[in-house]
């Protein structure tokens, strides 16, 4: 592709719009969609670290117990640190949109109430 530079667009992945409601407690939805977020980071990561350490030790790079107790440069740990810092914006989607909606004024009906409309033809 003549142009393409190798870069990607990045499309926020924020929902626009009023925010389903599950369960009766706000917090209580706010906190199962954090948990929900990390058991997929961690389900994800197992398997990459997983991965990563048999093809390490089957091919003979690096046995096992080597990553235990390694010791990071300075650019390593800033580079951590940016890694952990949008890990946490990831998980914490869910409770950084409702401090912003409390903030604003703005909040979420109850799901059955928009299920309501949308079958009463309201919107």
């Amino acid at each position: 592709m003549s142009g393409d530079t190798g870069e990607r667009t990045r499309i926020p992945r924020v929902a626009k719009g009023e925010r389903p409601r599950h369960l009766a407690d706000p917090a209580l939805d706010t906190l199962v969609g954090i948990v929900v977020a990390l058991i997929g980071e961690v389900s994800v990561l197992r398997d990459r670290v997983a991965t990563l350490e048999r093809a390490l030790d089957e091919g003979g790079v690096l046995p096992r117990t080597a990553l235990e107790g390694r010791a990071w440069s300075a650019g390593e740990t800033a580079e951590r640190a940016a890694d952990r810092a949008a890990y946490l914006e990831r998980v914490l989607r869910a409770a950084r949109a409702e401090a912003e909606e409390l903030a604003t004024g703005r909040v979420a009906r109850p799901l059955e109430e928009i299920v309501a409309d949308l079958v009463a033809g309201r919107f």
